[in-house]
């Protein structure tokens, strides 16, 4: 058995892309100096600029995290970046420290017999399963190195993270959308109409932004904590067809009301 976890999927895309990102970041200032409307000179400035300080945040900060690659099998974990390359048999390892947040996040590190330190995140992909696999193997060996009611803590932090990420992951297109929507009616009324829906818009973003983290942090979140078994490690994951219906319906709805808003802007000033 040999299970291998990277960094979630936004973290390998942005090193397969990082190139591409800083070479639009200038193409866009540079549009943006030739513009001679104000909005859109501003916006595709400061758009170029902040891809083109991105691409440098990316490569001084994250490199070691998209070059991560950890394996986990029957007699050790091999964790390995571009800084580190560790390999711990389970029968070195001296103690495991966890530190987490409900909902938020925390750190989990594996601290070996030699004072070597393999040290994740949540946003390792299905963290999850790997702790499962890894307590398993403990539990297995008898070697008592881990505290159950912490790594149990954080094992449901690392579920919801997971079930958390792919949410975002659906709905980021979606999202991307509005956004791209928002902006050219919100140009459109500020410019040729009364700019009403500039206002309009950002209560609705508001208000999105809101219900999604009640229902993320209220909802998803609390069924996590309150309903996992601390016996077993049953966790309660949610129906992705679900959640496909409730992401749709959260960002079209907002979409509607903007597009609604712009139609009756231009009726009235008609």
């Amino acid at each position: 058995m040999e299970k291998v976890f990277y960094y979630r999927k936004h973290m390998r895309i942005l090193k397969k892309i990082i190139w591409i990102v800083a070479v639009l970041g200038a193409i866009l200032a540079i549009i943006g100096l030739l513009l001679d409307d104000p909005f859109l000179r501003a916006f595709f400035i400061i758009f170029g600029l902040a891809l083109i300080i991105e691409f440098f945040l990316i490569n001084i900060f994250y490199k070691r995290f998209t070059t991560t690659r950890l394996v986990i099998n029957n007699d050790l974990i091999h964790f390995s970046n571009n800084k580190k390359n560790i390999v711990l048999k389970y029968e070195d390892i001296s103690h495991i420290n966890t530190a987490s947040i409900s909902n938020f996040g925390g750190f989990f590190t594996i601290v070996g017999k030699n004072g070597e330190k393999i040290k994740l995140t949540v946003v390792i992909e299905n963290i999850g399963e790997f702790i499962l696999i890894l307590r398993e193997k403990l539990d297995e060996l008898k070697l008592d190195v881990y505290n159950k009611d912490k790594l149990f803590s954080f094992y449901k932090t690392s579920c919801y993270s997971d079930d958390s990420w792919r949410r975002l992951y659906y709905a980021f297109p979606e999202i991307l959308l509005y956004f791209a929507l928002g902006i050219v009616l919100n140009y459109l009324s500020v410019v040729y109409y009364t700019g009403l829906i500039s206002t309009i818009n950002w209560i609705v973003v508001i208000l999105a932004l809101v219900i999604f983290t009640v229902i993320e942090l209220g909802f998803y979140g609390r069924k996590i904590r309150k309903e996992a078994d601390s016996i077993t490690w049953e966790v309660t994951r949610f129906d992705l067809v679900k959640e496909k219906r409730f992401i749709k319906y959260l960002i079209r709805i907002p979409s509607i009301i903007i597009a609604i808003t712009f139609i009756t802007e231009i009726l009235v000033t008609m």
